[in-house]
């Protein structure tokens, strides 16, 4: 089944409640994410934290971070960080020396078990709980404890990925990929036989965990609308391209800097976000932004011409294809980008194979009025 964002909360009301201690007041939503959401406007925080913005009841949020810190992420979702201990930390390093990467998410479920004020923490926020809301799978080795202490309590996976089959993708050729994917597999196969509903932001997704869920529900990424976009006349076209550090969107920028922005001069190339870290140009028609505010990712995606979506690998559905549909944009995707998203299936937007791109954008940025016709 699909359900609109906004019918999330009766959703979970639908769940068994758990047995509430004598005289307790009404529960609120425990959400755990391996990472704080908060000024983080791309990749999956922006569904965590619009997510649970939504459903309009009270929230904690519980992550590790580097820091211990509380923050309200939204009106009703006050987000609290633990911070690392100096085993993760130090497992964080020797991977990134190993292979350029601290997988903090893998090493984070390793740990969590085992930091004691982790558990602590979420052993005492699931007895004054009414739901448990996982995001992502990386903190399931905390549902021991919490189960322990409240036997009864309701959890639900909201599963921004096949996170087993995006490990796959993501190591393959990794030293130690066999077993981190391995161990991420039990990780994610313990919390779908645990969870009382799991949330799928795409259909491929939804069928892959269906034969093992107990309920599955296809909640698609949700955007908040936006001005539609106003390029700046007498501007040359800018093609946007808005994502986190997460691998294939890594690819995806090189892509583009290597292979599009030589090949198309008279275009502007504006990425946004930390992937800009991982890519590096010094052509005059590139332009590396970085982390932005939310307001200046806004007004940054109002000037676009187009935006760009070159993404080929990775599970669940593109975030950013979200946020460019919210603002109006005309889209070029791959078919793997685009997957999940009907208004760009039924023609918001082109989809095509990568090595079509550079040769279709010459082709639009000379006819205006055929570039402007894909927007949503």
């Amino acid at each position: 089944r699909e359900v609109p964002r906004a019918a999330l909360p009766r959703l979970l009301s639908a769940l068994p409640p758990p047995a509430p201690a004598e005289g307790a007041p009404p529960g609120f939503t425990l959400a755990l994410n391996d990472y704080p959401v908060i000024e983080k406007h791309t990749g999956g925080a922006v569904r965590v934290r619009h997510g649970l913005a939504a459903l309009g009841e009270e929230t904690v949020l519980l992550s590790l971070g580097n820091v211990g810190a509380t923050a309200f992420v939204a009106p009703n979702v006050l987000q609290v960080s633990v911070p690392k201990d100096r085993g993760q930390r130090a497992v964080e390093a020797d991977l990134r020396t190993l292979a350029d990467s601290g997988l903090e998410d893998i090493v984070s479920a390793m740990h969590a078990a085992s930091h004691p004020t982790l558990l602590a923490v979420a052993a005492d926020l699931s007895r004054r709980a009414r739901v448990a809301v996982f995001e992502h799978c990386y903190l399931a080795p905390l549902l021991d404890a919490m189960r322990a202490a409240a036997p009864g309590l309701p959890v639900v996976y909201d599963a921004h990925n096949v996170e087993a089959r995006l490990k796959r993708e993501i190591l393959a050729g990794h030293p130690a990929g066999a077993p981190l994917c391995g161990f991420v597999e039990e990780v994610e196969r313990r919390l779908l036989a645990a969870a009382d509903l799991v949330l799928c932001c795409s259909e491929a997704d939804a069928a892959h965990f269906g034969p093992a869920a107990r309920q599955v529900v296809l909640m698609p990424h949700g955007v908040i609308p936006a001005a539609p976009a106003t390029p700046p006349a007498g501007e040359p076209p800018r093609l946007g391209f808005l994502g986190s550090s997460h691998p294939p969107n890594v690819a995806a920028a090189r892509f583009i800097v290597e292979e599009l922005a030589p090949r198309l001069p008279e275009a502007v190339f504006e990425l946004v976000g930390s992937v800009c870290a991982a890519v590096s140009s010094s052509l005059p028609n590139v332009l590396l932004r970085g982390v932005v505010s939310e307001e200046e990712k806004a007004a940054t995606l109002g000037r676009w011409s187009a935006a760009l979506n070159p993404v080929e690998s990775g599970s669940g559905a593109s975030l950013k294809l979200a946020d460019y549909l919210a603002h109006g944009l005309p889209t070029v995707n791959t078919p793997h980008a685009a997957r999940g998203f009907a208004a760009v299936a039924a023609g918001a937007g082109l989809v095509l194979p990568l090595e079509g791109f550079a040769a279709e954008l010459s082709r639009l940025l000379r006819q205006p009025e055929a570039l402007r016709g894909l927007a949503a």
